[in-house]
């Protein structure tokens, strides 16, 4: 197989637009949003070790070797593994459904993590959360917007792409 690469290169207003889209469920942009990470991932490894290595590694070998290599930190790794929890529910069990409550409790994980919401949707009460975000399609686009911005911005320090103006 020939050397994997992105079709072009797209800013995270770009990726935030066509992944998290609301496709009436949760799967469409868990899926997607797990996807938009792991491309920003890979490219952030890509920073120090150009080539197709990180492509052959699963999603907590990717987060361990960005943390391995200093790209980002251990409590982004850990959040980011969380994620990626909650998304192989939806990959390997046909038909998963999660309550509201659990994707607000994962919003509360990931701020545990240090994952930095703007307006702190894990730690607001549920009804409030679930009145402000439109459910729980908008809270999980929130935390989908901000875990993308996280490893974006570690991209971007680590001196890769700035995805933010791209």
């Amino acid at each position: 197989m020939g050397k994997l690469q992105a079709a072009r290169s797209v800013g995270l207003d770009d990726i935030i637009s066509t992944a998290f889209a609301d496709d009436g469920s949760l799967l469409g942009p868990t899926l997607k949003g797990h996807l938009a990470m792991q491309a920003l991932l890979v490219e952030l490894i890509q920073v120090r070790e150009p080539g197709d290595g990180a492509w052959n590694l699963n999603f907590p070998g990717q987060t361990q070797k960005a943390v391995d290599l200093g790209l980002m930190p251990t409590h982004l790794k850990l959040a980011l593994d969380r994620f990626n929890k909650f998304r192989n529910a939806f990959a390997h069990v046909f038909g998963h459904a999660v309550p509201v409550e659990d994707v607000h409790a994962l919003a509360r994980e990931l701020e545990g993590y240090g994952v930095d919401f703007s307006d702190s949707v894990g730690n607001r009460p549920l009804h409030d959360a679930v009145s402000d975000y439109d459910g729980d399609l908008g809270i999980l686009q929130e935390m989908l917007w901000c875990l993308c911005f996280e490893v974006a911005h570690a991209l971007m320090e680590a001196g890769g792409r700035d995805v933010f103006s791209a």
